[in-house]
Formats: C-alpha cells, structure tokens, sequence
C-alpha cells in the first residue's frame, strides 16, 4: 500500500515537474536531451542522477512538487484504500482513477488535487 503511493508521488512529480517548461526546461536540455519525449519515467531517472547539477530554480520546484505529493498521499489515502486499491501503479493510473471517482471524494482529497504545487 504505501509502496503504491511512493508510485503516486514519482508519478505526480514525473509528470508536474518534468513536463514543466519553465523552471527545469533548461536542465533537461542540457542533461537529459537524448530522452524521448513524454518518456517520463526515464526523465524522472535521469533528472535523479544528475540531480547535483540542477539549476536552484528547478531544484526549488522539485522541492515544491515532492511537497504537494505528500499532501496528496496524506490526504487521498482513505479515498485511494477505498476507490483505486485495484488499480495497477504506474502511467498515471491511481491520479486517472481518482479523478474519474471525484464525485465520491472526500473534500479534503479534492482539495489537495485541485491545489497547484507553488512556486516562491
């Protein structure tokens, strides 16, 4: 259970931080060029690696992103249990699943979703 939602954060993070085109554009031009597009699991793993050599800006916004993951976790954790158990980690599946069931949230996991990572 808690190993699915450490999937959910890499997800999340995978896909928030790394599609971002501000912040860490310019580090992953430069580290991770040869990385297909929309690949966001090997982006992920090579922004990891060369994680000593981010810019501060981009650093910063992973910070924030790691952040709002853990606010997600801690609040979708009964709504997750309850509506997307069954739901194989992985491509986005667990954040699909809970939206598709928004309805059925709590308002404290809906308040997390909706709530965009800050950038300081």
């Amino acid at each position: 259970m808690k190993k699915m939602f450490l999937i959910l954060a890499a997800s999340l993070f995978a896909v928030a931080a790394l599609s971002a085109k501000g912040e860490c554009r310019s580090d992953k031009e430069k580290l991770c060029a040869s990385i297909k597009k929309g690949d966001h699991k090997a982006m992920w793993q090579c922004m990891k690696e060369h994680e000593g050599e981010l810019s501060d800006a981009c650093k910063n916004r992973i910070g924030q992103i790691r952040e709002k993951n853990r606010a997600i976790r801690k609040a979708c954790k009964a709504d997750y249990k309850k509506l997307c158990k069954s739901e194989k980690p992985g491509q986005g599946r667990i954040i699909r699943c809970l939206k598709e069931n928004e309805a059925q949230l709590s308002e404290t996991c809906k308040s997390a979703l909706a709530q965009p990572a800050q950038v300081d």
